[in-house]
């Protein structure tokens, strides 16, 4: 077993010894000693100061006996302080030399030498400190001078000192340089054409230091700066370089050089005055690349006039020179702004024009742009459109916009575009609203009109017929709502048609669409009433029959109960006739309860006797009451046998109507088909003739009616059998050729 045990340290370097035991032998002793020595005195060097870099050597250490010293620690001390940090790295050892390096940063350094063994604690006594190092800050330097300035006008230079060290305060001095004038950077900031400006100014710390002396230029021109600061022990040198100038003029011009003039709009006079000053009065003015119609004045320097031709708009560059009464100049270069020319409009930009109809020539609308009054040929302006819907267009020349819309277009609000042009090009654009409306339809009948009446289980004809103003074309026609189910309309026609089943009041809109791309429509709405004839003697009695003796007599009827529709129309219709009859046969007529406001008005029927002389029809009208009640009919005559008599009540709504027309040739009889709309206002249930001696008969032979003055048209009663299943009735004249129509109708 080895024991390693120090003994003893003494002064700047130690001692140990290595003891070994045997064990079981003895114990035998072995000394070894090695003596640690104190480290060299390092030397250094900064080359050059600025690098930032300092260069350490020293002797490497050796001892006498045991282990080599192969390691050792540098230590950096700032100069006055006894804490030192060791430096890491940057060491190597040739021929027993070794050179380490160290970057600290600006200041002053002592370095010292602590040898080692290398892989373990034991060091040697550390080196006296180095000599000091000194590594010098890195300052900048800007400099600068007065710029546009006249000849003969002195320019001083200054330059700003910074980054310089604070402790110890900067020394050392800055010098002033100038070359010139010239118009491009010399090649070289020293040398030839360079002039020094006063003398050094001495440095106290970083800031701004101004030359000790001015410089007076001697011609205009561009002239280049030059400052340098020397350092001192502790600020490595630095200059500006060379790219600082100052501009020098023979003479100052007003508004400066590089300056933008007030922009000027073609057509309208421009002013704008041009100064120089630092010459000799009086000064003369010259102007190069003014646009047409600007001038300068050269005794004031006014730039004036007014643009009337065609120029490039936009920035232009404009040179002015002046020159003293010396004959010294002086330049400046301006920038200028050429507008177009501002146009009026009318009416103005953004109003909404004449508004437009489909299918209706344009009223018209006029647009009219007008120059600045330097411009006298206004009436040369040139208009174009965009947004116009197809079928406007704008006259070129008058700005009058016409035309018609035929075509499909978009409805609403447009947005029209209009330019004009004058004869120089230049243009002007005004933006406006047009409001284009779908083309007006008129319907006849006209809309809310009151259509052709019809009756139920009767066919029915009725047209509505729609035009446009300006469209020829045709027209699809459609029932959207409220027709019965029965009743069509023919889509090319506008023709209603159809049987109608039921009876009642009804509400149709007919819709109308042209045929043009853009199927233009519109619709209408008609009152339609259907007269129901299956009420007809829907309250009809049994026969009442009564024999009458010698001395006459009468027959009365009730009918059955009825329930009127209060306001609605009713007819009461008698339809009496006798076996034997002498006289003229009456009728008269009562209720009971209220089933009509008033007691029933007769109608105009004494003088009828249609039934072979023997047989009357009376009819009497009334206005529905409210409530239930009945009628009674009392006929009666003079002297007359099996009198019978049977009473109707026939409910209308409204004002009800058939009519029906036919021609009769010679002295035939032409056929009824069908019964169709009225055309007649009378008040009472009317049949008309244009001729005279009207006959009509029946298929029924018990339901003939004969009826007629001996000249010119009449009118009578007209009476639907009951007792027959079906009735067709045929029309004819007895005078000839002429039209018969018949109608029933209740007001």
């Amino acid at each position: 077993m080895g024991i390693g045990l120090t003994l003893a340290v003494a002064g700047a370097a130690f001692a140990y010894w290595a003891v070994t035991a045997i064990s079981g032998s003895g114990i035998y002793a072995e000394a070894t000693s090695q003596t640690l020595p104190t480290g060299a005195t390092p030397s250094v060097s900064v080359s050059p100061a600025a690098n930032q870099t300092v260069t350490i050597t020293f002797a490497q250490a050796s001892s006498s006996g045991g282990t080599a010293l192969t390691a050792y620690n540098v230590k950096r001390y700032l100069v006055g302080s006894s804490s030192g940090t060791l430096i890491s790295g940057g060491c190597s050892v040739v021929s027993s030399v070794v050179t380490c390096t160290d970057a600290p940063g600006a200041g002053s350094w002592n370095y010292t030498d602590i040898p080692a063994i290398a892989s373990s604690s034991w060091t040697g006594a550390e080196s006296a400190k180095s000599s000091t190092a000194i590594v010098q800050a890195l300052p900048t330097l800007s400099v600068s001078a007065s710029s546009a300035t006249l000849v003969t006008t002195p320019l001083t230079p200054s330059a700003t000192l910074a980054g310089a060290t604070s402790t110890p305060v900067p020394g050392g001095s800055i010098t002033y340089s100038v070359f010139g004038p010239q118009a491009t950077a010399p090649s070289t900031c020293t040398g030839t054409g360079w002039s020094t400006v006063g003398s050094a100014v001495s440095v106290t710390g970083n800031g701004l230091y101004i030359s000790s002396a001015s410089y007076t230029p001697t011609a205009a021109g561009t002239y280049w700066w030059y400052a340098s600061y020397g350092g001192d022990t502790y600020n490595a040198s630095a200059n500006s370089g060379c790219s600082a100038t100052s501009t020098v003029v023979h003479l100052a011009m007003s508004p400066a050089t590089g300056s933008s003039l007030l922009s000027v709009a073609v057509y309208a006079p421009y002013s704008q005055t041009i100064g120089a000053s630092g010459g000799t009065s009086p000064y003369a003015f010259a102007a190069s690349g003014l646009p047409a119609g600007l001038s300068i004045n050269s005794s004031s320097g006014v730039i004036s006039g007014t643009i009337t031709s065609s120029v490039s708009l936009g920035t232009t560059s404009v040179t002015i020179t002046a020159t003293d009464a010396t004959g010294k100049t002086g330049t400046a270069t301006y920038t200028l702004v050429v507008t177009a020319p501002t146009f009026t409009f009318s009416p103005t930009s953004g109003s909404t024009l004449t508004g437009t109809t489909v299918y209706t020539v344009y009223a018209g609308q006029t647009v009219t742009a007008t120059a600045p009054t330097a411009f006298p040929t206004d009436a040369f302006h040139t208009y174009a459109a965009s947004g116009l819907p197809t079928g406007l267009s704008i006259n070129s020349s008058t700005g009058v916009i016409s035309g018609t819309i035929t075509s499909s277009v978009s409805l609403g609000a447009t947005s029209v575009t209009i330019t004009a042009t004058d004869t120089n090009s230049y243009t002007a654009t005004a933006t406006y609203t047009l409001v284009v409306t779908a083309p007006t339809f008129t319907f006849s009948p006209t809309s809310g009109s009151t259509l052709l009446t019809a009756t139920a289980a009767f066919p029915y004809s009725s047209t509505i017929t729609a035009s446009v103003t300006g469209y020829s074309g045709g027209f699809t026609y459609s029932i959207t709502s409220g027709a019965p189910s029965t009743l069509t309309i023919g889509a090319s026609s506008g023709i209603i048609s159809g049987t109608p089943a039921a009876g009642g009041p009804y509400s149709i809109i007919v819709k109308a669409v042209d045929s043009s791309a853009s199927s233009y429509s519109a619709s209408a709405t008609y009152s339609l009433t259907v007269f129901s004839v299956s009420t007809l003697f829907a309250n009809a009695s049994s026969p009442c029959t009564a024999t009458l003796g010698v001395l006459g007599g009468s027959s009365a009827c009730t009918s059955p109960s009825i329930s009127p529709t209060s306001g609605d129309t009713e007819l009461i219709v008698a339809y009496v006739k006798a076996s034997v009859s002498l006289g003229t046969i009456s009728a008269s007529i009562s209720t009971t309860g209220s089933p009509f406001t008033s007691t029933p008005t007769a109608l105009p029927t004494s003088s009828v006797n249609p039934f072979s002389g023997t047989g009357s029809v009376f009819a009497w009208v009334a206005t529905g009451g409210t409530s239930s009640g009945t009628v009674s009919v009392t006929a009666s005559t003079l002297i007359g046998l099996g009198i019978s008599t049977v009473v109707d009540v026939v409910q209308f709504s409204g004002s009800q109507s058939i009519l029906q027309t036919v021609t009769n040739s010679g002295s035939g009889t032409s056929a009824i088909a069908k019964l169709t709309t009225p055309t007649s206002t009378n008040d009472e249930i009317t049949l008309t003739a244009s001729v005279a001696n009207t006959l009509f008969t029946s298929a029924n032979s018990s339901s003939t009616i004969d009826h007629g003055p001996s000249s010119g048209p009449g009118y009578g009663l007209f009476l639907l059998d009951p007792a027959a299943a079906s009735q067709s009735f045929t029309m004819g004249t007895s005078g000839g050729w002429g039209t018969i129509g018949f109608e029933i109708k209740i007001n």
